[in-house]
């Protein structure tokens, strides 16, 4: 019913306020912000004294509605698992370390099993069959990127989730952004780690422990898009800002394999964003997402008060993740997108990012047109 409605939202009167999540924008090559959006959100001017109650109840303290709190900045401050757009940087991670090249294969059966008895499954229960790594970000194949995860292992992970700007704050000019959290490996008597098969698998699809912000996914898909740059988020205009960039040890062969699979995810038959994302207007490439989540807000007495507590990871509807840039040849937008429990991303999230695109470049093409020449 959540999905239904959201559709009708979209379809007949664009984004409706009734829905909870985030939008960011970025300059992909100076870090500028370019949107920045927390729902559900409040009338700024409501807060001038004197302040009705209910506007405190409702905006500050969340009494009427204790998981939608409208005065939480998710944008810079949610706890989100980034799910399956994690995906493109484990690609990276191991096309960097040598431990997968674009010729490397797996062979998904639906399902991934160990001697242990544990078994993890995709999200095709028939499987992608043989896939190699470009098609599996296009197919977002789990059992793909659980063996790649293993093979990184957890601390591996966390060494290049910190090279990308994960588990720390983007310094964006706003107060109390969460710097987000990194799973942690287990370790022998030694301090060495040793195999976590959960968590190595788990980390490299965007779940375990790992949390994200919006703008720390948009931030962090800005290097597919400037050749391997970290930026510096800032909104206010900053010469110096936005020549801050971190040069990233990777190389630029490996992040076009990536790209094409981020290609291919949207503007190819059988990409997870291919039916409600691809546009005939601008060139959008991008990774889908359906993060798994605990804790449900639309419940009348829910469990815990904080909606982001996981007591597991299949008991309640999942966030829509989009995250991308575009356009393919000279990009001038990355963007993170997510609808908390509301489904397939690329159902939910994939056709809002689509629809804000095509209108933003529309807009562009006239700002770029009036410019004065020479």
């Amino acid at each position: 019913m959540f999905r239904e409605k959201f559709k009708v939202d979209l379809n007949n009167t664009e984004v409706s306020r009734i829905h909870v999540g985030s939008f960011v924008a970025l300059n992909p090559q100076t870090g500028e912000v370019l949107a920045l959006v927390s729902m559900p959100d409040f009338n700024p001017n409501d807060l001038i004294p004197p302040i009705n109650q209910n506007v405190v109840n409702d905006v500050v303290l969340g009494n009427t509605q204790p998981c939608y709190l409208k005065a939480f900045n998710r944008a810079i401050q949610s706890h989100y698992p980034p799910g399956s757009p994690f995906k493109m940087f484990v690609a990276l991670m191991g096309l960097e370390d040598n431990i997968i090249d674009e010729r490397f294969s797996v062979f998904c059966t639906g399902s991934i099993k160990f001697s242990n008895g544990e078994e993890y499954k995709c999200h095709n229960q028939f499987g992608h069959q043989r896939l190699e790594v470009i098609k599996a970000i296009k197919k977002s194949c789990n059992v793909f990127f659980y063996t790649v995860g293993m093979k990184l292992g957890t601390a591996r992970q966390n060494w290049w989730s910190d090279q990308f700007g994960f588990g720390h704050k983007t310094g964006v000019e706003l107060p109390s952004e969460y710097m987000g959290h990194l799973p942690v490996g287990r370790v022998n008597s030694k301090n060495k780690p040793i195999v976590d098969l959960y968590t190595d698998s788990h980390f490299s699809i965007g779940q375990a422990d790992l949390e994200v912000t919006p703008i720390k996914m948009a931030r962090a898909v800005c290097l597919f898009a400037n050749g391997g740059y970290l930026v510096s988020p800032h909104i206010v205009k900053n010469e110096d800002l936005s020549k801050k960039r971190i040069k990233l040890p990777v190389k630029q062969k490996n992040i076009d394999i990536v790209v094409e699979g981020l290609f291919q995810v949207v503007n190819e038959v059988g990409g997870t964003a291919y039916a409600e994302g691809r546009s005939e207007e601008v060139v959008i490439l991008g990774k889908t997402g359906t993060a798994d989540t605990g804790g449900h807000p639309n419940s009348k007495n829910p469990r815990w008060m904080d909606e982001y507590y996981r007591i597991s990871q299949s008991s309640y509807p999942p966030h829509a993740w989009f995250v991308g840039f575009a356009p393919r040849d000279v990009p001038k937008i990355a963007f993170a997108c997510i609808s908390e429990h509301a489904g397939h991303g690329g159902e939910i999230a994939a056709p809002i990012i689509k629809k804000i695109l095509e209108e933003y470049f529309k807009v562009l093409k006239i700002r770029e047109a009036n410019e004065p020449k020479g």
